[in-house]
């Protein structure tokens, strides 16, 4: 029986992301998703990088949240890599232009089926 298992990171919190390591995963399976929250919210994910198709096994995982105490704007950078080589590279940010937080948040989720 195949079970899936997500593992998130967000522009909020670096979730369980780096628990991907020495796993293979779909780079398909990578799902963006972004909430305005209230009034003047904002949140993005920018791809900045995929060199890669297909399966690949993750060998390192970063994240670098220098930002997330930076209220109301929030962001974190995401890399994967696989065979020591840069495969993937996300930035997630959220904030208002009004400095009030509104619940916005970007979501970055991978989905990985276990068996």
């Amino acid at each position: 029986m195949n079970k899936e298992k997500i593992f998130t990171v967000s522009s909020r919190d670096n979730g369980n992301i780096e628990d991907l390591i020495g796993k293979v995963i779909n780079l398909d399976n990578i799902e963006e998703d972004t909430d305005y929250g209230d009034c003047c919210g904002f949140a993005d994910v920018d791809e900045l990088k995929n060199t890669f198709e297909g399966n690949v096994l993750i060998t390192n995982v970063e994240v670098d949240d220098g930002d997330t105490d930076n209220y109301p704007n929030n962001s974190i950078k995401v890399t994967f890599y696989g065979a020591n080589k840069q495969i993937y590279q996300a930035n997630l940010s959220d904030g208002s232009g009004s400095g009030w937080d509104y619940g916005a948040v970007a979501t970055l989720s991978v989905k990985l089926e276990e068996k």
